[in-house]
């Protein structure tokens, strides 16, 4: 006979084990459903058939394809991501009354996590969009990556990416341009009709 001290523990496992699979669902729906396709576009969200079954299970599995991430992929395309990302973040109290805090205060100081800061810092990610993706990021990333607090300044995100894709032999992107989409570019003139005129200036 099973003590009940080990039926409570079997029980919890197996709720424990049940929560799990739907939180993996549920992250699983959003990203393929949500994410991915304002990342890629509806175009090639339809087209890569990242969009999850409506009903039953995906049962097509295929041992001989290489589920690793290329290169590429890793230390360039997902850092787009960066730029994404909030200087600030809202917190919202049961009161409704919102605060923020700014990231470059805060590297290296989660201790009002610890505190009950959790359940505002959520309210507020739920209500707080992120930044659009695009060619600017936050200072608190360019300037004051991983600050310490008696520090007048930090790091750099941008130049540690810069400098990543030289450690993982990224070749130049219009070298990409041409692997993929067959577009040579051979001046920045024709970098034009890829990105902004002002984006091209800058590189110019």
């Amino acid at each position: 006979m099973l003590s009940d001290n080990i039926k409570v523990s079997i029980y919890l496992l197996l709720v424990g084990c049940f929560l799990r699979r739907i939180v993996i669902a549920e992250i699983q729906m959003i990203t393929y459903n949500e994410f991915l396709r304002l990342v890629v576009g509806p175009y090639y969200h339809q087209r890569f058939l990242l969009r999850t079954l409506r009903d039953g299970f995906f049962t097509a599995y295929n041992s001989n394809i290489n589920p690793a991430m290329i290169n590429e992929f890793t230390s360039a395309c997902f850092r787009f991501g960066h730029s994404t990302s909030q200087g600030s973040f809202t917190e919202i109290p049961s009161s409704g009354n919102p605060t923020s805090f700014k990231l470059q205060n805060n590297f290296f100081h989660p201790f009002g996590l610890y505190q009950g800061q959790t359940e505002l810092l959520v309210r507020g990610l739920a209500d707080q969009l992120a930044q659009k993706s695009d060619n600017f990021v936050v200072e608190d990333l360019t300037n004051y990556l991983f600050r310490k607090m008696d520090d007048s300044f930090g790091l750099d995100l941008m130049a540690i990416n810069v400098q990543r894709g030289r450690d993982h032999g990224i070749r130049p992107y219009v070298d990409y341009l041409r692997a993929i989409f067959n577009v040579r570019v051979t001046s920045f003139s024709n970098l034009r009709s890829l990105m902004p005129v002002t984006v091209v200036q800058k590189f110019e």
